[in-house]
C-alpha cells in the first residue's frame, strides 16, 4: 500500500514537471509566438481586390526596374501611368514616393511578374506578393515592441503590448496593403531598440563598440529611404547618445556619435544622392520635391500644426484615440516614465520619437493622407505611444483594472480587425467629425464587401473566417497571460518545496 502511494506521488511529480516544462517553453519562446501568430492573421487578411495610386506607382517602378533596369517609368507620350503619384521631368515619368518600399518588396514583385509574364498586371499575384513582405514587417514590428518592453516589464506585459500594436491599432489593416507605414514603424523600432541597447550596455559596464552605433545609423538610413520623415530620428538619437554616454568619457561619446552619424547621415546622403543623381541629374533634389514643386525638403510642411495634432489625435475622422483606445494609457505611462529617474532619459527618447513623427506629419500639407482608414501617415509613431502604456498595465492589480485594460484592447481589435477584412482604404471627407469606421467600413461589412484574397473561394464561409480571426486576436493575449501566470505560480510553488 505504501509502495503504491509512493509510485503515485512520483507519477504526479513527473506530470507536474512536464506541465511546468511546457509552460516555461511557451513563455521562453514568446517572441517567436508573437511573430508566427500575428503573421498568420495578417496573411489571412491580405488584400486581393484593391490597388491605389500609391501602390500602383510603386509597382510600375518595380516593373521598370525588372524589365528596363531603369528608375524611369517611361517616356512622356509613349507611357501612360495608372497613378497620380508620378510626375514628369525632362520628358520622362518618375515615381514620387521614397524608393525604399519599392526595393523592400521587389523580390515579391519580380516573382509575380515572372509567373504572370506579358504586360504589367497590377492585380492577382502582384497584389499578394508585394503585400506579404509588408505583413512580415509588421509582425517583426510587434516583436520589437516586445523586445523593447522587456527592458522594463515582465514578459506577459511586453507580449500584451506587442499584441496591442499588432491587433488593436491601425497597423493591422495597413499590414494588408502595399504602403510604407508598417515597414517604417519596424525600422524606427529597430533603431530605438539598438540605441537603448547601447545605453544599457554602457550602464552595466560592458563597454561600447563602434559597430553598434553604426548599425543603428544604418537602420535609420533604411528608415529614411522608406519614408523621408524618418530623418527626424537623426538629431533625436544623436542627442540621446551624447547624454547617455557623456559620463563614459569624451572618447567614447565621440566614437559612438561618429559611428551613428556615419551610418545615418553618411549612408543616407550617399544612397539617396546616387538615386537622385541617376534619376534626375541632381544630387540634392528628391523625387518628392519635384513631384510637389517644392523649393526645399521642408517646403510642404505648411499645415497649421495645432490643427494637424487635433486632427490626428482627437477627431473621429483620423483621431488616433478613436481607432486605438488602448493608446490613452500611453499618456499616463509617459507621466510615470518621466517621473522615474532611472528611466527618464529613455522616456524622453521614446517621447521625442513619437512627437517628432507626429508633429511633422501634422504639419504636412495634406495631413488626412487621402484614402485612408485612420491616420496612416503616423503609423510609425504609434509604437512609441504604446510602449509607455506598459507602466500602467504592469501596475494593474484588481479585477476591474484588468477588465478595463482588456476592454480598451478589445475595442481596438474589433475596429481594426473589421477594417483589415474590409480594407484600409476609406474615401476622404471634408468633415473631421465623420468616422470612416461607421460611414464606410461597417456598411461595407454588412453588405458583404470584403477584400480578402480568399473571398472568391470562401463563399458562405467568409463570416466564419472573419469571426475566427477576430476571436483568435481577442483570446491570444488572455491565453498568454494565463500561461505566464501559471508558469510563475509553479515556479514559486516549486521554490517553496525547495525551501
Amino acid at each position: 500500500m505504501q509502495q503504491s502511494s509512493l509510485e503515485e506521488l512520483r507519477q504526479e511529480d513527473v506530470l507536474e514537471a512536464k506541465a511546468k516544462s511546457r509552460l516555461e517553453s511557451v513563455t521562453d519562446h514568446l517572441g517567436l509566438l508573437i511573430v508566427i501568430s500575428t503573421l498568420s492573421a495578417y496573411l489571412v487578411n491580405l488584400n486581393g481586390v484593391w490597388t491605389t495610386d500609391h501602390s500602383t506607382a510603386i509597382v510600375e517602378f518595380q516593373y521598370s526596374l525588372w524589365r528596363n533596369h531603369s528608375f524611369i517609368l517611361g517616356k512622356v507620350g509613349s507611357f501612360f501611368p495608372n497613378s497620380v503619384d508620378v510626375f514628369q521631368y525632362n520628358g520622362n515619368y518618375y515615381m514620387a514616393n521614397a524608393p525604399g518600399i519599392a526595393f523592400f518588396t521587389l523580390p515579391g514583385a519580380i516573382a509575380a511578374f515572372l509567373l504572370k509574364g506579358g504586360p504589367l498586371d497590377l492585380y492577382g499575384n502582384t497584389l499578394l506578393f508585394t503585400e506579404i513582405p509588408i505583413a512580415i514587417a509588421n509582425s517583426f514590428a510587434a516583436y520589437f515592441v516586445f523586445k523593447i518592453g522587456n527592458y522594463y516589464f515582465r514578459k506577459d506585459v511586453s507580449s500584451y503590448l506587442a499584441f496591442c500594436y499588432a491587433f488593436s491599432t491601425i497597423s493591422w489593416p495597413f499590414a494588408t496593403f502595399l504602403f510604407q507605414s508598417d515597414v517604417s514603424a519596424l525600422l524606427d523600432l529597430m533603431a530605438v531598440f539598438l540605441v537603448i541597447k547601447i545605453d544599457h550596455a554602457s550602464s552595466y559596464g560592458k563597454g561600447m563598440r563602434f559597430g553598434l552605433p553604426v548599425l543603428a545609423g544604418l537602420v535609420v538610413t533604411c528608415g529614411i529611404i522608406t519614408d523621408y520623415v524618418n530623418g527626424i530620428l537623426i538629431p533625436i538619437i544623436g542627442v540621446y547618445i551624447f547624454f547617455a554616454l557623456r559620463k563614459q568619457g569624451r572618447k567614447l561619446v565621440g566614437k559612438s556619435l561618429l559611428g551613428f552619424l556615419s551610418g545615418s547621415i553618411g549612408a543616407s546622403s550617399i544612397l539617396l544622392g546616387l538615386y537622385n543623381y541617376s534619376s534626375f541629374g541632381k544630387f540634392f533634389v528628391s523625387s518628392e520635391q519635384l513631384y510637389l514643386h517644392s523649393a526645399s525638403i521642408l517646403g510642404n510642411f505648411n499645415f497649421p500644426v495645432a490643427q494637424g495634432l487635433f486632427l490626428n489625435l482627437l477627431t473621429p475622422m483620423r483621431g488616433l484615440f478613436f481607432f486605438s483606445p488602448v493608446l490613452l494609457l500611453g499618456i499616463w505611462g509617459f507621466w510615470k516614465m518621466l517621473r522615474d529617474s532611472s528611466i527618464d532619459r529613455e522616456g524622453l527618447l521614446i517621447l521625442s520619437v513619437f512627437l517628432g513623427i507626429l508633429m511633422l506629419y501634422s504639419a504636412w500639407y495634406d495631413p488626412t493622407g487621402g484614402l485612408s482608414f485612420g491616420p496612416r501617415l503616423i503609423v510609425s509613431s504609434i509604437p512609441f505611444l504604446l510602449i509607455p502604456a506598459g507602466f500602467v498595465i504592469s501596475k494593474t492589480r484588481d479585477r476591474f483594472s484588468y477588465v478595463f485594460v482588456y476592454l480598451l484592447y478589445a475595442v481596438g481589435v474589433c475596429i481594426n480587425g473589421v477594417a483589415a477584412f474590409v480594407g484600409a482604404l476609406a474615401p476622404p471627407t471634408k468633415s473631421w467629425l465623420v468616422s470612416p469606421f461607421f460611414s464606410t467600413t461597417l456598411p461595407s461589412l454588412l453588405s458583404g464587401e470584403l477584400d480578402g484574397w480568399w473571398k472568391g473561394y470562401a463563399s458562405d464561409l467568409s463570416l466564419i473566417i472573419m469571426v475566427s480571426v477576430l476571436g483568435f486576436a481577442l483570446l491570444l493575449p488572455l491565453m498568454i497571460g494565463y500561461i505566464s501566470e501559471r508558469s510563475t505560480f509553479q515556479k514559486t510553488d516549486g521554490d517553496k518545496h525547495l525551501i
